[in-house]
């Protein structure tokens, strides 16, 4: 009988807590997204920066910069938002997986130093593209895992702002051209840090 009590009083506990942070993560975002408008951090050396756009969906942004370098190529995507639900939920590779292709792991050899960074590879046919991305928010990187939705549902419990982001950067991938793939590194390496940087400043 007693042990039918304790187990009673966990699952009350666990339900309890799964509301909380439910009504935390669910809260409208109260404030607009804020958006890096300092046009020189998107300027990166050896890199020619050739296009990009801004929008908002809702209550997310997005900021999209195109680069350029001998025959290698980059697109730069800054989702952010102050819902983390908004910004989480949704990885780099919804797109490629809605779309015919399989994502697997970037190789050891090709997957980005900088902590917090994560790489994919998505394929299609003869279509390959390198997925080099990172989560984050005001206090650091710390990925969409456990502790980046503990720490976001401490905010929404605690009714503190916070702005979420997710950097992704997408090149076309071969194997056979290692430098393109550590240009490529070195590209989502700068803009990454100087993002992360932005948002904690």
């Amino acid at each position: 009988m007693q042990g039918s009590t304790i187990r009673h009083l966990i699952l009350t506990a666990v339900l309890s807590a799964g509301a909380l942070a439910f009504a935390a993560l669910s809260s409208p975002a109260s404030l607009a997204p804020r958006l890096p408008t300092e046009e020189e951090l998107f300027f990166v050396g050896g890199w020619n920066l050739v296009g990009g756009s801004s929008e908002r969906i809702d209550d997310t942004a997005f900021i999209t910069r195109e680069y350029v370098t001998g025959g290698a190529a980059a697109r730069f995507v800054l989702k952010t938002g102050t819902a983390a639900k908004a910004v989480y939920r949704a990885g780099p590779e919804v797109p490629f997986l809605g779309s015919g292709f399989s994502v697997t792991p970037a190789p050891a050899k090709v997957q980005p130093m900088l902590v917090g960074m994560s790489g994919l590879i998505a394929q299609r046919g003869d279509e390959s593209y390198l997925i080099i991305y990172a989560y984050g928010e005001r206090r650091g990187v710390f990925g969409n895992g456990p502790l980046g939705w503990s720490l976001a549902t401490v905010d929404g419990v605690a009714g503190q702002p916070n702005d979420y982001y997710l950097m992704t950067l997408l090149a076309p991938f071969n194997p056979v051209t290692p430098e393109a793939v550590g240009q490529t590194a070195q590209l989502a390496d700068s803009l990454f840090t100087r993002t992360s940087t932005w948002y904690s400043a």
